[in-house]
């Protein structure tokens, strides 16, 4: 990643790291592929997830995903920041990561707590309520799902193995 900033002297843009090579994983044919890599941030309101899923959708496409595995991605995108729209802070971020055959899902919700619901993640799926079923749902179709709790965030990352595209 380069990262750059202005000298006051002469207004010229002076690298301040070296770009460094991405990761290259090997595909089938035994070639390297960098990893894909897309992002997107919007309000964490409920209002924002179908352009979160449109995102995911076009996104993913573009990378010619299987429809199969296209479908579950976007599933998985959509419960995981609707998650975050309704429990979460005030801004969420979604990131899309495809990497070989592993394809990451990472939602986060940053900014100001202003709410007081906590997810449910026990995974009780015997529950009557309607909602609280996203993440047994996201559960199914990852082969992990982690959740990263800081001060000022939470995270949860999906990874989603995927045929090759």
């Amino acid at each position: 990643m380069l990262t750059s900033v202005s000298s006051p002297d002469d207004h010229r843009t002076m690298p301040t790291t070296a770009p460094r090579a991405p990761h290259r994983t090997p595909n089938a044919q035994g070639s390297t592929v960098p990893p894909r890599v897309a992002s997107v941030s919007a309000p964490a309101h409920p209002r924002w997830i179908s352009d979160v899923r449109r995102f995911a959708a076009v996104t993913l496409g573009s990378w010619s995903l299987p429809p199969d595995d296209l479908d579950s991605a976007i599933l998985v995108t959509a419960e995981l920041a609707a998650n975050a729209a309704v429990h979460g802070r005030a801004d969420l971020s979604v990131t899309l990561r495809l990497t070989g055959r592993t394809l990451r899902i990472e939602v986060t919700d940053f900014g100001p707590n202003t709410r007081t619901a906590a997810i449910d993640t026990s995974g009780d799926e015997q529950s009557t309520d309607e909602h609280g079923r996203g993440l047994i749902i996201v559960r199914a179709l990852a082969h992990r799902l982690d959740r990263i709790n800081t001060a000022n965030a939470t995270s949860m990352i999906a990874d989603l193995t995927v045929a090759s595209p």
